[in-house]
This record gives C-alpha cells, structure tokens and sequence, in this order.
C-alpha cells in the first residue's frame, strides 16, 4: 500500500484548443463503494490496472492509500458500489513550469464534463499557479463536481451543457 498526499486544484474545461488524436487516452472506470463529504473508498480500473484507494480530502489537500489488486478481486468487488460507475477518458497534457494536466473526458452518465486536474508541490506552488486561458472556472472546492458525488446523485439527471452552469433535474 502506498500513502499519498497531494496538493491539487481541479478546473472546468469548456473547449480545448487542441485536438487529443494525438495523445493516448487512459480509460478509466472507478466504482465508489463509502461515500461521504471529506472520505470515500473507491476502487478503479485505470486501462488494464486496478486499485483500491482510501482517501480523505479537505481543500486542496488529497490524502490517498492506494492499493493494487487483481482483475478477479476488481470484478467481485465491484458488484457492491453504490450510485453510478464514473467513466472517462483521461489524458496528460504538459503545463509550464513542468506542471501536468489530467484532462478528463467524462463519458457515459457524466458525459459532456470535461475537467481538468494539476497536482503540486506545495501550497506556494497551487496558490501561485497561473491557469491556461482555456481553463475555466476552479472547481476544486465544488462538492457537487468530485467524481464521487456525481457518481451517487439518486435519481438525478445532470445537465453539464446548458448555460454553463451545472443543473440538476429530478427524474420523475
């Protein structure tokens, strides 16, 4: 098991001024199985890799245990979730300041989100960070935009196209 803290901050993506043909995509499908407003238990399917992550997050401060496990654990497992499995497509992307972007690609029950996440150093280094002007709004503090809520939103349709903003509609 590996602990890790990171720093990050997470950005909305409206439009990207490059096409991604070029850059391979990660296919991602995590499965939340605990959910609640500073923890969560997850395990995810990172193309042909497969984890376990224990992770608490206040802010932009992201503790995260992660453990491998196999297909075969993956696949029972994941039979107990809760909500939806969160899907997308996931591509790196280099900053200045030999920063990365992961630029997700949401699909599925989330498609038409596409965020954008920089991990760093320290607290200097995220507070200074000056974002590309095809970043848009910081989301990093946005509860209702972390993968793990739009994963378990009950009967809720998400609406990520319509005026910019994100809307939620019961489902009747």
């Amino acid at each position: 098991m590996k602990k890790i803290k990171e720093i990050i901050r997470k950005f909305k993506v409206e439009e990207i001024p490059f096409a991604l043909d070029d850059l391979k995509p990660i296919y991602i499908t995590q499965y939340y199985l605990k959910v609640n407003t500073n923890y969560e238990v997850r395990i995810k399917k990172c193309n042909n890799q497969y984890t376990q992550a224990e992770i608490i997050q206040k802010g932009k401060d992201v503790i995260k245990k992660e453990t491998e496990m196999t297909k075969e654990q993956f696949d029972i497992i994941n039979q107990c979730f809760v909500g939806d499995p969160i899907e997308k497509k996931r591509y790196i992307v280099s900053l200045p300041d030999n920063l990365l972007a992961e630029i997700d690609v949401h699909q599925g029950k989330t498609a038409g989100l596409i965020s954008a996440k920089v991990k760093f150093k320290d607290e200097i280094q995220a507070y200074s960070f000056i974002k590309p002007d095809w970043f848009g709004e910081d989301i990093t503090n946005d509860l209702g935009l972390r993968s793990k809520y739009l994963a378990v939103k009950p009967k809720q349709l998400i609406d990520f196209k319509e005026n910019d903003k994100i809307k939620i509609k019961k489902l009747t």
